[in-house]
């Protein structure tokens, strides 16, 4: 039951209305999918735009909207992973690299990092699997 005070401060415009229901399906979503080295800001403002996007009072279009954020966000996540161990591998194998092969070129130190990563385990195979599914 409501207390006097929450029945007072409730907001009484449609607008006042329509932003008070964002709140809790914004931090919601924030405290289900974004990691501590994650910043909740942006993932709300992926939000916002998605809603602003697609503006709707309708409880499935709202459910869609975070469906989107969240697979957006999880995406865009997969995506730095692969990115920071990519990076990481080139940066271990450089000093190999340079005494074998002196100069080398981008794309030869991306696809010995990629063989090295995905000869060796299957993180960039599970990486892709979860992107293709985030993608869906």
């Amino acid at each position: 039951m409501a207390t006097d005070r929450q029945i007072e401060s409730a907001p009484v415009t449609p607008e006042g209305k329509a932003h008070s229901a964002q709140n809790a399906r914004k931090h919601g979503l924030c405290s289900a999918i974004h990691l501590a080295t994650e910043s909740s800001e942006e993932l709300e403002q992926l939000v916002d735009r998605l809603t602003k996007r697609v503006p709707s009072d309708d409880v499935l279009d709202e459910l869609l909207i975070e469906e989107m954020a969240a697979a957006k966000w999880r995406q865009v996540r997969i995506w730095n992973i692969e990115k920071a161990l990519m990076n990481d591998k080139m940066q271990r194998q450089q000093p190999a690299l340079t005494q074998g092969y002196g100069e080398i070129d981008h794309a030869t130190r991306n696809g010995l990092a990629f063989d090295s990563l995905s000869s060796k385990s299957t993180t960039i195979y599970n990486l892709d699997h979860y992107e293709a599914r985030q993608g869906r």
